[in-house]
């Protein structure tokens, strides 16, 4: 009778081991196929014009093409979502209804590079240069505009998988 009550128990401390086994294998995988939907939120970037300045002909040295001025837009980036925006989210271009009505700072070469271009960080704690969630940072492009444009449009990608958006920028 003894070793039948120790082969029942053992059978039971067997099928008990094979069911947390079983259990934790399932909570395992369930964890690791879930992850890569639920721990990564992406970031969500609202881009706002805050600021247009003329800075003429000249721009650190480059002279504009004839008919055309720099101009400094300041924008504000704040992140509502929930990952870190670096700096290819978001990343503007611009387009007016003539196609060389305005060129971006890839269009010409500068002597020196500004900090924006160098990945500075923008916040403590951070190593490159990103937008923490619920932060605003601060952004600036500079541009080469033809003489005569009253408006062109900033595109831009406010997170990895949203929609491309419109900024609408009006001179004068």
């Amino acid at each position: 009778m003894g070793s039948r009550s120790r082969n029942a128990v053992g059978i039971i401390l067997f099928a008990v081991g094979i069911l947390f086994l079983v259990t934790g294998a399932f909570f395992w995988m369930r964890h690791i196929l879930g992850s890569s939907d639920s721990s990564y939120k992406e970031p969500y970037c609202v881009v706002e014009l805050e600021d247009i300045s003329e800075l003429g002909r000249n721009y650190e040295g480059i002279e504009a093409e004839e008919g055309y001025s720099f101009y400094k837009l300041s924008f504000s980036v704040k992140n509502t979502g929930e990952g870190e925006a670096y700096r290819d989210i978001p990343s503007l271009y611009y387009e007016s209804e003539d196609y060389d009505a305005v060129y971006d700072k890839y269009y010409w070469e500068t002597e020196q590079g500004s900090q924006e271009e160098m990945g500075t960080p923008l916040f403590y704690g951070y190593e490159k240069a990103c937008i923490p969630p619920g932060r605003t940072g601060k952004a600036s492009d500079v541009l080469m505009v033809k003489d005569g444009v009253e408006q062109i449009t900033a595109y831009y990608y406010p997170g990895y998988s949203d929609e491309e958006l419109a900024l609408e920028i009006i001179f004068g």
